[in-house]
């Protein structure tokens, strides 16, 4: 929630009102003479010279994507660069990136994980849900993926990598004074708090938001 966010859209679809609301630091860049912010290796760049803070671009489909995976692999903004590309899990994503937008594959190795979201029917109507999280895996010149959460077709179920110890991108979040078991136990918190909320049917981005807010004041 400290975390300054920038985000570049050239078609607006994320709260960034919702989110400011509740004081969060977020903002649109916009860097040209249209209406909003525009989707440019420009914007990018001058994203990226704003400092530390996360950087999330939505709807890679060209030039930019070279931008966005090598602010990935250089680690700008320390904290998070995140991008959204349409694709049917981690494979897919990959071959559209390395093959059709001609990002290297050793950039593309800079993503920790990949997200899957799927329209699934629901008795209200068709929602969309995570289907899969992936974590990716490089070695030498190979990129795989592996799942840690798997849909059962209702909703996504932990594959039982992050709890046998066998998450890579887990045991990089634990960091060399940190341990895998203080991870894993955030990993479960945060889950159950986000289940909370579903439950309680406070799914709105300004909800969401506003309970992280109230829960890391709580903390502190």
């Amino acid at each position: 929630a400290d975390t300054r966010t920038v985000v570049i859209e050239d078609t607006p679809e994320l709260p960034l009102e919702s989110l400011q609301s509740v004081g969060r630091d977020v903002q649109g860049l916009r860097t040209g003479t249209g209406h909003g912010p525009e989707m440019t290796p420009a914007a990018l760049r001058t994203a990226l010279r704003l400092g530390d803070g996360a950087l999330v671009v939505g709807e890679i489909r060209g030039e930019e994507a070279s931008v966005l995976y090598e602010a990935m692999r250089v680690g700008a903004n320390a904290n998070a660069v995140l991008g959204t590309i349409h694709g049917d899990g981690a494979a897919d994503v990959y071959e559209r990136v390395v093959t059709d937008l001609g990002v290297d594959p050793s950039s593309f190795a800079a993503t920790d994980l990949v997200v899957t979201i799927q329209a699934v029917p629901t008795p209200e109507g068709r929602d969309r849900r995570i289907s899969r999280i992936e974590e990716v895996i490089y070695d030498g010149p190979d990129v795989r993926f592996e799942p840690l959460f798997e849909t059962d077709g209702t909703a996504a179920r932990p594959t039982g990598r992050i709890d046998q110890g066998e998450s890579r991108f887990v045991h990089g979040l634990s960091g060399p004074d940190g341990a895998y078991a203080d991870v894993r136990a955030s990993i479960a918190e945060r889950t159950e708090a986000l289940g909370t909320l579903a439950t309680d049917g406070r799914t709105e981005p300004g909800e969401v938001a506003g309970a992280y807010a109230s829960r890391i004041r709580s903390n502190r």
